[in-house]
């Protein structure tokens, strides 16, 4: 917060307006505000929070600030002008003060009034127009309440002349109240706390890394080189197995160096043993791939002498079916016989009918040629006799 303006009007002893240019006073970076005792120079400061805040340092009263010098209808303001955050903001506060009635005799108490503008050039915008939203506003915008802005920016009159002067017990106890320090003195405690709990901590961490250490120092053991006869370092004992294992960190690093050292000839041995499986692994599967081509080849093999055990049963009836496609092929002339001797007895069964009936008109007949009585009629006869007897029939 930066202030640029204080303007005050019938305000403590102060009964004409009086503005006061920071602006202007601060262009050297420092200024000082003196005078004789009484002459108003708390005030000043006191008209500053009073504008940000609605109060005032000391025991001064928010009620007594109206000037005794000022005419009895003159009004108690004070205004500040000043920037936060990149903007320019004007405070106005009157306190409460008694005023004479406009009408009649007796006089009237009016209250506090106070108001928030953001300005913008020549424009100038209303926040808030309530006393306690203006300090709520202004405590957000400067970042200090009142009883924190009194301690660290307005230093009450009289005091550093005490801390001066006092002993150290009392010019500690004096700060005390100065700058209310009980919330630094609970940091401290906090502070005391936490770092006997971190030494806690940190000891808590050494002896579990000591453990650590012996851990990895035994799982080591069996892996570690026999160290040079000789005497062993002052950081390091030996053991019963002739294995060092380190007591502090300079010994662990050690370790650590050994234990890479092997890691690396370890690596070394494993690459040299993956080329080994990998080439095994080809051969293996040559070897699978020929072992699969011989058990296929004997798989095969045993069906063929399967087959050949059918081999005569398979041609008889391949002989079979060569019999049945010839017997297909002379299907239609069987069936043609078939049918003609079906035929042929039924024409035989009708013509021995005919020659029985003709053997019975015969008999029945009283005068036949000779060539018909003769005729075998028993029988098919004979075309010639058959004609001759047709012929002399005819005759007849």
């Amino acid at each position: 917060m930066k202030p640029h303006q204080l303007k005050i009007e019938a305000f403590g002893p102060y009964a004409d307006p009086v503005e006061i240019g920071f602006d202007e006073l601060s262009q050297e970076g420092l200024f000082l505000i003196y005078g004789t005792t009484g002459a108003g120079k708390t005030f000043l400061l006191d008209a500053l929070c009073f504008a940000l805040y609605g109060e005032v340092s000391g025991d001064r009263s928010v009620k007594a600030l109206k000037s005794d010098h000022a005419k009895p209808s003159a009004v108690p303001r004070v205004s500040l002008e000043f920037s936060s955050s990149g903007a320019r903001y004007l405070v106005e506060r009157s306190p409460a003060y008694t005023a004479p009635r406009s009408r009649g005799e007796g006089t009237t108490e009016k209250s506090q009034q106070a108001a928030l503008y953001r300005l913008a050039g020549s424009e100038r915008e209303v926040i808030v127009s309530r006393a306690t939203e203006v300090t709520r506003e202004v405590e957000d915008l400067v970042g200090l309440n009142a009883g924190q802005f009194r301690q660290v920016i307005l230093l009450p009159q009289g005091k550093f002349a005490e801390v001066l002067r006092a002993k150290p017990d009392q010019r500690e106890a004096l700060l005390k109240t100065l700058f209310d320090t009980v919330v630094f003195e609970q940091a401290g405690y906090w502070l005391e706390d936490k770092a006997k709990s971190a030494r806690g901590e940190v000891a808590e961490q050494n002896r579990a890394q000591e453990v650590l250490r012996n851990q990895a120092a035994h799982e080591w053991s069996p892996y570690a080189p026999r160290p040079e006869q000789g005497g062993a370092a002052d950081d390091e004992k030996e053991t019963q197995a002739g294995k060092t294992v380190p007591t502090d960190q300079a010994g662990l690093d050690r370790l650590m160096e050994q234990i890479a050292a092997v890691a690396v000839e370890r690596e070394s041995t494993l690459k040299q043993v993956t080329a080994t499986l990998k080439t095994a692994q080809k051969a293996k599967a040559e070897i699978d791939k020929m072992a699969d081509r011989w058990d296929r080849r004997t798989k095969a093999k045993a069906e063929l002498e399967a087959l050949e055990s059918q081999r005569e049963p398979i041609e008889e009836l391949k002989q079979q079916l060569a019999t049945a496609l010839q017997a297909e092929t002379l299907r239609n002339s069987v069936e043609a016989e078939r049918s003609a001797r079906a035929a042929l007895t039924a024409m035989q069964g009708s013509i021995k009918v005919q020659l029985q009936s003709t053997i019975r008109a015969r008999d029945d007949a009283q005068i036949l040629p000779v060539s018909v009585v003769l005729l075998d009629l028993l029988a098919l006869p004979s075309l010639e006799d058959s004609s001759g007897a047709t012929s002399d029939l005819a005759v007849r």
